[in-house]
Formats: structure tokens, C-alpha cells, sequence
């Protein structure tokens, strides 16, 4: 993940947003890379790929270096558009790669006023955490299943896949033997903690804040 330079907007209108996801869809190509899951928000993005050959770095700061070159020629402006170098974290276990997905997907629900903020997560982890009402529910539904610019949609069918995003590993992870069978766990799996209020963080349990795994894979 990366964030715009201070913390401020890295996508200022859609045609930034088409111009990100047009530099991400060559990665598979140039890099070899796997784009399991994206979404893009107002002042960053999350990615979830996979990369066989160790060159993870090399694709990201070419995706980086791509887009701020196209985003500084669009709005002719000058300097930095990211605040630095990315923020990765390894991943050991393909089948955690369907909870960090449900991580990055929720990311628009994470926003202040539905409930599902960080804020919020942390007084329901302190008082608990009452049984949202239904208005409340179908308004993170219609939030999550609304978000354009995510890979979600295209999890869901809603939108197509334009061949880039590789969707086997998601798709697959929560069970069934049809695809309809498969949607329908995987839609169910994402949108619990919607429904429960709740959502468990994934990263206060990263071995040097970087590993998503055990410590002797961390250590190895």
C-alpha cells in the first residue's frame, strides 16, 4: 500500500483513478506479478499480488514512478504525489490471502460514518459492540457494494474482469463447487463482519511488522 505525499489526495478525479488501474493492469506482463485484490481510496491504495520471482520491489516503484509521472503531466503539477516508498507485508499462507482480500475490500466501509471505523472498532473492542440495526447494515452494504474503484465488483460479477486480475485464489478460498456456489460464500465470508459490526484487525499479530505468518517463517 502507499499513500499520497502528507497524507493528501493521490486520486483527484476518476481519469487518475483509470490512469492508476491502466499502469497496475501491466504488471502481470512486465513483472510477472498476480493481482489478487485492489481497492483505491481518496488518499491511497491497497494491492494483494503475488510475485514468483522475488521482484517486488522492482514492479512496485515502476508502478509508483508511473503513475505520479502521468498524474504530474495530467494536472501539471511538479514533486512528490507518494509519501515514500511502499508499505509491504509478506503474507505466509495462501489461505490467509482471503482474509487479507476481505481486508482491502472493506476498505470503504472503514470510513467514519457507518460504524466501521477505526475509531469505533476500538470502543467496541472496550464496551463491546451492540447488534447493528438494519438501516445501519444496508447502508455498509450499499457502501461496500457501491465503491467503484475495488475489485470486489468484480469478485461479485457486477463488473467484468478485463483479464488482468487474477481472481483463482480469492474466488475459490471460502468453499463450494459452482461458481455461483463459490460467489456466494465468498460474499458471505466478506460481508459478516458488516453485519456483525466487527472487525478484527489483521496486523497486531505481524512478526516485525512486516511477516503475516509464524515467527520461524519470519525468522527463515
Amino acid at each position: 500500500m502507499n499513500r499520497g505525499h502528507r497524507g493528501g489526495a493521490l486520486f483527484l478525479d476518476d481519469a487518475d483513478r483509470r490512469m492508476f488501474l491502466g499502469a497496475a493492469a501491466e504488471l502481470p506482463e512486465r513483472f510477472g506479478l498476480e493481482v489478487h485484490a485492489f481497492v483505491l481510496m481518496p488518499n491511497h491504495y491497497h494491492l494483494l499480488v503475488r510475485t514468483r520471482e522475488a521482484n517486488l520491489s522492482h514492479a512496485i516503484r515502476w508502478l509508483n514512478v508511473s503513475y505520479a509521472i502521468r498524474f504530474n503531466g495530467a494536472h501539471r503539477c511538479r514533486g512528490t504525489v507518494f509519501q515514500g516508498r511502499f508499505k509491504g507485508v509478506l503474507i505466509q499462507e495462501e489461505g490467509k490471502a482471503a482474509e487479507v482480500a476481505r481486508y482491502v475490500h472493506l476498505n470503504p466501509v472503514r470510513i467514519g460514518g457507518v460504524g466501521l471505523g477505526r475509531n469505533d472498532q476500538r470502543r467496541a473492542r472496550v464496551l463491546g459492540c451492540d447488534n447493528p440495526r438494519e438501516e445501519l447494515i444496508r447502508r455498509r452494504l450499499e457502501t461496500l457494494r457501491g465503491h467503484r474503484w475495488s475489485s470486489w465488483r468484480i469478485y461479485m460479477g457486477t463488473e467484468p474482469n478485463a483479464g488482468w486480475l487474477d481472481t483463482g485464489v480469492i474466488g475459490r478460498a471460502c468453499g463450494g463447487r459452482s461458481r455461483a456456489e463459490r460467489r456466494a460464500a465468498l460474499k458471505a465470508y466478506t460481508e459478516e463482519p458488516i453485519r456483525q459490526g466487527v472487525l478484527e484487525s489483521l496486523w497486531e499479530g505481524l512478526v516485525g511488522g512486516v511477516v503475516l505468518g509464524d515467527p520461524a517463517y519470519a525468522r527463515e
